[in-house]
């Protein structure tokens, strides 16, 4: 058995660098993660009609854009956002934009034209009806 000399200082150092690259990968995989996850969308075929529920929380309805392509509905749009607080050592500001697209297959025979929407506290709902025969026609639709 042999003997080694203990260096606190040494491991000292070493277990920050490994919080400070803990902390700075933690971050980038964070970020990742909420742009994959991003937005949250549910597709229920409720029998007379097709349910959307897409979370955009942060975007505003005027950047929202919602297109139905035969049985394909495209979401996107863009946001930004600036925090600004306070600190020990002094401020902070994080800005932080980014555009979407989300492209979901919708059941066939739905009628474009009577599409419902709603857009409420970051929560946009689709309501598309069913209706047999309905032509695969590009209808951009205003979120209301």
């Amino acid at each position: 058995m042999s003997l080694t000399n203990y260096d606190p200082y040494w491991i000292t150092e070493w277990n920050k660098m490994i919080r400070d690259m803990d902390r700075s990968l933690g971050r980038v995989f964070s970020d990742i993660k909420n742009i994959e996850a991003f937005p949250v969308v549910d597709v229920t075929d409720v029998g007379k009609e097709v349910v959307v529920h897409a979370e955009l929380p942060g975007i505003s309805k005027e950047n929202i854009k919602v297109e139905l392509l035969g049985d394909m509905l495209t979401i996107s749009g863009h946001g930004s956002e600036n925090k600004d607080y306070e600190t020990a050592s002094g401020w902070i500001r994080e800005r932080r934009c980014g555009s979407f697209t989300r492209r979901l297959p919708i059941p066939r025979g739905v009628d474009v034209d009577k599409v419902e929407t709603k857009f409420e506290d970051g929560l946009l709902e689709l309501r598309i009806p069913r209706s047999e025969g309905a032509e695969p026609v590009v209808k951009k639709i205003d979120v209301q």
